[in-house]
């Protein structure tokens, strides 16, 4: 080989190493910008300030980047209820909408098709035994199906008892004898004796100040919820165990009685607004409970624990407690119910993965507890119980209550609500009895679980 050939080899030969040399190094070397991922996230009720901290302590975690390398940003918006489900399927129809959403607790039997569970790829990741054992038991009720976790909450509310102070005080102050009325009832039958002594009415028998908000359908908050709750805490099988049917009108057989306990449920709840009973005390001509129990016209009424803070702007002075809600006497354990919202994962996400990942993330414990610190909710998470109580005492008795707290399966709760409220109108309105008005909705209910 020429002197002038070899010297052109060796060039080459350099310069070919020296490419891959700095090809080699610019992959492996020098880091370069993760794939940017943007993630939307929608919700109602809570603000983008309630969130902002998990996402940022999700985009700096180490383990959530070896996991998943990306430069994730998420999003997040907040709708009005009104608008959301509407929104929500809008998005869906056209295959488009958020990459996480919240679902309400009682919309699973609706949004399953829409939804894509956890992927549970390794024994690390959030399994199904793991979120027993993490959550309350009602998530998993709710949550999760044949094994699979469809979504994951961050707090669960229950409904409690708020009753006013000044009311019973006053009462104690007439009765010094009675001094069990300062104490806020704990059974039902304690709920009824405070209502018949706290209850005023005039010579005429009109009411003047209510001893309970209960009764009515529409100017009760929630008053569907606290239907459910009294027929669940008597025992009454709300639907089919396969989901076909509604059962909440059938009667039942215990210790030898017949008995239907959907029927004495509606009747027990309807019997307060019933001026021929001796526990009337509610009426459809009163205002708004809330509006109500914050003007100081009515001793106790059930409620949510976000009453706190509108009871705080509307009556900032108000003198008021709370406590459990009333259970029945006979009860071995306390039984509540459940009304909340979890994280989930629609089908139509774009990175379905980081979307769960930032779900499991967010749902750990010491994140959970930055997320309840932010809102003022209480705990999703069983393991955060003693904590929360210990940094949020005010919150002590939905913290608590929601141990125990239960729901039971709609297949399309706006509409199984609008046919309570019917039912119960039909007792105030003496258009129907008791048990005409209570299998009518049943049937009601079963037409929608069959899709007729």
């Amino acid at each position: 080989m020429s002197k002038s050939r070899l010297i052109f080899v060796s060039v080459a030969a350099v310069l070919i190493i020296v490419l891959i040399g700095g090809f080699l190094y610019w992959f492996k070397g020098v880091p370069h910008k993760p794939k940017e991922v943007t993630l939307t996230f929608w919700g109602v009720f809570d603000d983008s300030d309630n969130y902002s901290g998990l996402i940022a302590a999700f985009k700096n975690d180490q383990l959530m980047q070896e996991r998943s390398p990306k430069d994730v940003a998420i999003e997040y918006r907040k709708f009005e209820y009104e608008d959301y489900e509407k929104s929500l399927r809008d998005a869906w129809s056209r295959g488009q909408g958020p990459d996480i959403f919240l679902i309400h607790n009682t919309w699973l039997p609706n949004y399953q098709e829409y939804i894509t569970p956890y992927p549970q790829a390794d024994k690390d990741d959030m399994n199904f035994d793991l979120y027993k054992q993490s959550f309350m038991s009602v998530a998993t009720y709710d949550f999760t199906r044949g094994g699979q976790i469809y979504a994951a909450p961050l707090s669960i509310d229950t409904l409690a008892l708020y009753y006013n102070k000044d009311i019973l005080e006053e009462y104690y102050r007439e009765n010094p004898s009675e001094s069990n009325i300062l104490e806020p009832p704990t059974t039902w039958s304690d709920f009824i004796d405070r209502v018949g002594v706290v209850t005023k009415k005039d010579e005429w028998g009109n009411l003047q100040r209510a001893g309970a908000a209960l009764g009515t359908a529409n100017n009760i908050n929630r008053s569907t919820d606290i239907l459910y709750l009294i027929m669940l805490q008597t025992g009454t099988q709300m639907v089919s165990d396969d989901f076909t049917k509604a059962e909440f009108a059938k009667t039942t057989t215990a210790d030898g009685s017949v008995y239907n306990p959907g029927e004495r449920s509606l009747e027990f709840y309807t019997d307060f607004a019933n001026p021929k009973k001796k526990i009337f005390t509610w009426n459809r001509q009163k205002d708004y409970s809330i509006d109500e129990f914050a003007e100081g016209d009515v001793a106790m009424m059930l409620g949510y624990s976000h009453l706190i803070g509108s009871l705080e702007k509307k009556s900032p002075n108000l003198n008021y407690g709370i406590a459990p809600a009333p259970q029945l006497a006979q009860a071995q354990k306390p039984l509540n119910y459940a009304n909340y919202w979890g994280l989930s994962v629609p089908r139509f996400s774009k990175d379905t993965k980081t979307a769960w990942d930032f779900i499991k993330f967010a749902s750990e414990r010491e994140n959970v507890a930055t997320y309840l610190s932010s809102t003022k909710r209480p705990t999703a998470r069983a393991d955060l119980v003693t904590w929360q109580e210990q940094e949020m005492p005010e919150l002590a008795t939905f913290i608590r209550q929601g141990l125990s707290a239960k729901s039971w399966y709609q297949a399309n709760p706006d509409a199984i609500e609008k046919i309570f409220l019917e039912m119960i109108e039909k007792i105030n309105y003496n258009s129907s009895t008791i048990s005409r008005a209570i299998n009518d909705a049943a049937k009601e209910v079963t037409n929608l679980m069959r899709g007729i």
